[in-house]
């Protein structure tokens, strides 16, 4: 019987990886290299669709950011090239060192400095091309609009996306709050100034009891009535597009002081590792070809 249960886990959990498609799968099993390849490669396309997909970007935006990817390429291109000409003088260090070590010898002064030279060296190359692709991170980062950013930084690559469509990122909950400020942008003025003391109060009821454990305790509630009712009267007083592009920072700003704090997200090193990929640049030509056939 227990052996039966342990074969029904296995099963278990190996349906859930195929369904799921967000677990890491190093293919172990695999013999085949090519396959291996292959299905490494379709995850990453299909990881880096569902970012392009979630961020909505513009025909100029995919264009720049083909730009941008193209020249990252050209950069790893030459970090390569110039690693293969040092690549020689670090074995060259390497072995000199581990033959010293095999005879039990002492390290050298000459040895240490070769070694020492050779790795600073090394570790030079990778910092200017590091820098070098900041720039160019920082280039794309300028183009994004606010809600891409803040897209981006709660972006989680997987195959299967969340339910609720292509926003990517979208803290869990938040659709229904952004309908709630929608809503109270519709309410008739009078009768928003009528009862905005009541629905202030009734939303900071709500954010205490389903927010999440570990909040901070809000102790004047007179002063977080105020702080909750100046973010529904920002939200009211926004055109439609500027609430469209705002309305998940409103959302954001609401649970704020509810939520223990999330770890800081360098975006830079998101837009470097997803955006700046070559594969990337593909699939926005392919998006840029569709989109001239509309």
């Amino acid at each position: 019987m227990g052996k039966t249960n342990r074969i029904s886990s296995s099963v278990v959990l190996i349906m859930a990886f195929l369904l799921t498609g967000c677990s890491a799968n190093p293919l172990s099993w695999m013999s085949n290299p090519a396959q291996v390849s292959e299905i490494a490669s379709l995850r990453r396309e299909i990881q880096l669709l569902n970012l392009i997909n979630g961020l909505e970007l513009s025909t100029e935006q995919m264009r720049f950011i083909i730009e941008k990817a193209e020249e990252a390429n050209q950069l790893r291109k030459e970090m390569k090239s110039k690693a293969e000409e040092k690549a020689g003088e670090i074995v060259e260090a390497l072995e000199e060192l581990k033959s010293a070590l095999m005879e039990g010898d002492n390290i050298s002064p000459q040895i240490r400095k070769r070694v020492h030279d050779a790795q600073g060296k090394e570790r030079k190359l990778k910092e200017e091309y590091d820098e070098k692709i900041e720039r160019l991170a920082v280039e794309i980062e300028g183009i994004l609009e606010g809600h891409q950013i803040y897209a981006l930084e709660r972006f989680v690559p997987c195959i299967i996306p969340p339910p609720g469509g292509p926003l990517i990122g979208q803290a869990e909950g938040s659709t229904h709050a952004e309908e709630c400020l929608a809503r109270l942008r519709e309410m008739p003025s009078w009768k928003f100034e009528k009862e905005k003391e009541k629905i202030a109060q009734k939303a900071v009821e709500y954010l205490k009891r389903h927010l999440h454990r570990g909040s901070v305790v809000i102790l004047d509630e007179e002063e977080e009535k105020r702080r909750v009712l100046s973010i529904f009267e920002e939200a009211r007083d926004m055109s439609d597009v500027e609430f469209e592009l705002e309305k998940a920072r409103l959302v954001e700003e609401l649970r704020s002081k509810y939520e223990i704090p999330r770890p800081h997200v360098d975006v830079r090193a998101k837009i470097a590792n997803f955006l700046l990929d070559s594969k990337i640049i593909p699939l926005l030509e392919e998006k840029l070809a569709l989109e001239g056939e509309k």
